[in-house]
């Protein structure tokens, strides 16, 4: 019954990254194939670079190839794992609003899945949905960062650490190295090993 929340509450944030994007970050995008981005700000442009860089590191190299030196890259994982959006070639900057929103309803779906397992109840897994959906950081889609990405990476440990949580022996060992590596994603290695 909560599927049409789901899918409703997608095409919301497409609309509202739709309105940010159009009136906003990039004017007249849809229509003039000159125009610019209006919001220069580093933190979105270079996001945008590195996941083109990646992606045509990727398509030059085979899908699953990572060039090497960027380990010690701010936030290489995560640029690497997005740029699968562009392995087609298209750099089409408002299809990660795409992105954005599906991963935004991948955490949601955790996040109430967690609230069905600890047994709400049907209104409480209603309210758990809509605030994982609309919650702040990840109500504009077409902002151009890997913040929503890494969010589903973190549910996704949070989820791992729950389940094993319930679990013993081997299993258990097993969710916590998978939330180890969900949680690994969400950060940079240089800020591990370079302490930056």
């Amino acid at each position: 019954k909560i599927t049409k929340y789901f899918i409703i509450g997608f095409f919301i944030k497409i609309f509202i990254g739709f309105l940010f994007w159009e009136f906003y970050l990039f004017p007249n995008y849809f229509i003039s194939p000159s125009s610019q981005f209006y919001f220069d700000h580093f933190e979105y442009l270079i996001t945008f670079e590195k996941m083109k860089y990646f992606a045509e590191y990727r398509i030059a190299n085979g899908f699953f190839s990572f060039p090497i030196l960027e380990v010690f890259s701010k936030y290489s994982f995560i640029q690497y794992f997005m740029s699968g959006l562009f392995a087609t070639g298209s750099f089409n900057a408002f299809d990660i609003a795409i992105q954005n929103s599906l991963f935004s309803i991948y955490t949601a779906i955790i996040i109430t899945h967690i609230v069905k397992l600890e047994g709400g109840n049907s209104r409480q897994i209603k309210f758990a949905l809509l605030l994982a959906i609309f919650q702040p950081i990840s109500l504009i889609s077409t902002i151009i960062w890997r913040d929503v990405v890494g969010q589903f990476f973190v549910a996704l440990g949070g989820y791992f650490l729950y389940r094993a949580a319930k679990t013993k022996n081997f299993k258990m060992v097993i969710l916590g190295v998978l939330a180890s590596l969900s949680f690994y994603l969400t950060i940079m290695a240089s800020e591990i090993l370079l302490n930056q």
